[in-house]
């Protein structure tokens, strides 16, 4: 028997929900970070967690309104008890491949839209860094006079890869205030990466940014590669995801030590007749 609970309190969620969440930690993380996220900096946003007679089998979030839902890896039934729980619609589904192909199928089946796949990704994680030449320069935590260079570099890889922020402001914002933000610097910034904060001994980085100007020089190979040593030396796990249509950033993570972990795909929806 199949139950579908929601509610917009993210704190609930965690509480309702945490231990299946941190049962898998790295399957988990871009949730049980929204989450974090949303307590500590408040954001409207709708959260389910499904039961499986009785237990916890799956949670799902949209928040902000304005992006893509996401959920948890789940069952073609769960799946669909979710879909019919999904009022108001949404305007695309991010997640897992099998079930972000499972919710965009039966969300065109129930609603009688189209649904298209926008993009691919796939999820690392860090097996042991491996050094892979090191560019010149070092690695810092990024601090509040670098805000400026932060919020152009968010809005130049929003550009790049589609996947802007609303209000980069806020966002670098956040970042700076949990000191999640770093730069590495060679006579000033040259690049950028954020590790997420830790969640279940995981973190995540991402984004990932080099301007135009610097590219070609090794400087975002060494940030991540650094950053990723640091995650390590903490006794945490290091995980990213990678468009699947950038080889060179799966090459080239895969040479510091990142193994596949699972494929991710992204699904925009048409509006769902009123």
């Amino acid at each position: 028997m199949i139950e579908v609970r929601t509610t917009d309190d993210p704190a609930e969620v965690l509480g309702e929900a945490g231990a299946f969440l941190l049962s898998r930690p790295v399957e988990h993380n871009v949730i049980l970070s929204i989450l974090h996220s949303r307590i500590s900096h408040p954001e409207a946003g709708r959260y389910w967690w499904l039961l499986d007679h009785g237990s916890v089998a799956g949670v799902a979030m949209h928040t902000p309104f304005s992006f893509s839902a996401t959920a948890t890896p789940m069952s073609p039934e769960l799946v669909r008890a979710l879909v019919a729980a999904t009022d108001p619609p949404v305007p695309g589904f991010i997640g897992e491949a099998a079930t972000a192909a499972a919710y965009a199928g039966a969300w065109a089946q129930r609603h009688r839209v189209p649904v298209v796949p926008t993009d691919g990704e796939r999820l690392f994680r860090l097996r042991g860094a491996r050094e892979v030449g090191r560019a010149p320069g070092a690695l810092r935590p990024a601090a509040p006079g670098d805000r400026s260079v932060l919020i152009a570099w968010l809005d130049g890889f929003g550009a790049d890869t589609g996947h802007a922020p609303e209000d980069s402001d806020v966002v670098v914002d956040r970042y700076l205030d949990e000191h999640s933000a770093w730069l590495w610097i060679d006579e000033g910034p040259v690049a950028m990466a954020r590790a997420a904060p830790v969640v279940g001994g995981v973190a995540r980085i991402g984004p990932v940014y080099t301007p135009p100007e610097r590219r070609g020089k090794g400087y975002a190979t060494t940030c991540v590669e650094q950053l990723s040593r640091h995650i390590e030396e903490g006794e945490h796990v290091a995980i990213l995801y990678t468009q699947l249509t950038n080889p060179t950033s799966n090459a080239i993570y895969a040479r510091i030590g990142y193994e596949p972990v699972l494929e991710v795909l992204r699904y925009e929806f048409e509006p769902v007749p009123t």
